[in-house]
């Protein structure tokens, strides 16, 4: 098989399991869940992609997700790490609901702020640490792709039937023969909530679970990169079925199903490209802005925008061999991401779409708004109605300069 272009590649790991004999630990996710146990650690996987001139980290953690402003913390660590030589920096969350509440709605009470400020900068300091490690090791590997649908994995309890049932497998292999993988990267849409709200330990989850599995079959690093998850694509669980039974049987599945994509991977041209904005969105959530009033979020809103208040945080695109990754600081729901989809191919039909949540932020549910009825539980911790609008005007806009094949 003639592979394709080389690539620059290096991963990096860190932990970033909490400390739990150093105080209470409030996971986040459900209701009030101090931690009583570790059944998995949690971890910051920092991939480094170089082609051609261009190149990018992207750091996943093993969070619910993290706010705009300690993204960019993590970021800029990355920069003052490795000076001006010092690539773009991506941040995305797998979204378990096993890891430490970094956001602050999950304290002990309603008016108690959940997050362990010292947790919060051990995550940020070893995760940046990963980034630059990551960078410091690139080296020449070919990339490899395939796709295929997963059944009996995920399922939309908001509309069923909606969802992206799609696997993505991008691999990566050394460039001499027998091209032996050195980073697979997962890419796959679920809430890593198998566990639920009874199990108080803390876990990757599904993210954690299915990695483990396929880095234990193809004898490399695996990385889980999260999709378009959103309202409600959670884990299939069976009737009656325990979390850790469901938790080791879907993630066995999902890195069964990877493993049957081996076969069908195909050398890829290549070509990587990022283009990010920063946007405004409106915060008309009155829950937020309670939060925000008791000092539970810690999240500014922009100076001057009166009413409803702004807050700051970020678009973008990435071209990745023969996908378009739509970076959403969020829990996109499938139906959001369609649409998007659907102007991405008319602009770029060469390249396939794809949504990467929890990307540089972490503002919520992320609707149609045509779709959005005040009173369900996803509009309940959702910005507000306009925000997948006005992500989708800033993806027209940096669509133009994101280059297809």
């Amino acid at each position: 098989m003639g592979l394709g272009p080389s690539w620059l590649v290096g991963h990096a790991v860190a932990d970033i399991t909490p400390d739990l004999t150093a105080g209470p630990v409030y996971l986040a996710g459900y209701g009030v869940r101090p931690a009583d146990g570790v059944r998995d650690p949690l971890a910051a996987h920092a991939v480094a992609l170089r082609y051609g001139s261009v190149g990018v980290v992207i750091v996943s953690l093993d969070l619910l997700g993290l706010f705009h402003e300690d993204c960019a913390s993590l970021q800029g660590a990355t920069r003052n790490a490795l000076g001006h030589a010092a690539p773009p920096v991506v941040v995305t969350c797998t979204h378990t609901h096993a890891g430490p509440d970094l956001l602050g709605l999950w304290g002990p009470d309603a008016r108690t702020r959940g997050v362990d400020d010292p947790c919060r900068e051990r995550v940020i300091t070893a995760a940046s640490d990963a980034a630059a490690r990551a960078w410091q090791r690139a080296r020449p590997a070919h990339l490899l792709v395939a796709a295929g649908r997963v059944e009996g994995v995920a399922h939309n309890s908001r509309d069923p039937g909606m969802l992206d049932p799609v696997l993505t497998l991008l691999s990566w292999a050394t460039t001499a023969s027998p091209h032996v993988p050195v980073l697979q990267v997962l890419h796959f849409a679920c809430h890593p909530e198998a566990l639920g709200p009874a199990d108080r330990r803390v876990s990757a989850d599904l993210a954690g679970e299915s990695r483990r599995r396929v880095a234990a079959e193809s004898g490399c690093p695996c990385v889980f990169w999260q999709g378009a998850l959103g309202g409600m694509v959670g884990p299939d669980a069976r009737p009656g079925e325990e979390g850790e039974a469901a938790l080791v049987r879907l993630g066995a599945a999902l890195g069964a199903a990877a493993g049957s994509l081996v076969p069908a991977l195909r050398p890829d041209a290549g070509g990587l490209a990022l283009a990010r904005r920063s946007v405004a969105l409106p915060q008309t959530n009155p829950h937020f802005a309670a939060g925000r009033a008791a000092g539970i979020i810690h999240r500014p809103v922009l100076d001057g925008t009166g009413e409803p208040p702004m807050v700051a945080s970020s678009a973008g695109l990435l071209r990745l061999g023969p996908y378009l990754f739509h970076l959403a600081p969020g829990e996109v729901l499938p139906a959001v991401a369609r649409a998007w989809d659907h102007g991405s191919r008319a602009a770029l039909p060469g390249l396939e779409p794809r949504v990467l949540g929890l990307c540089d932020d972490e503002v919520g549910y992320i609707l149609q708004e045509e779709d959005f009825t005040p009173g369900r539980y996803e509009e309940s911790v959702s910005l507000g109605p306009r925000t997948a609008a006005l992500l989708g005007a800033a993806y027209a806009e940096l669509r133009a300069t994101v280059s297809g094949p």
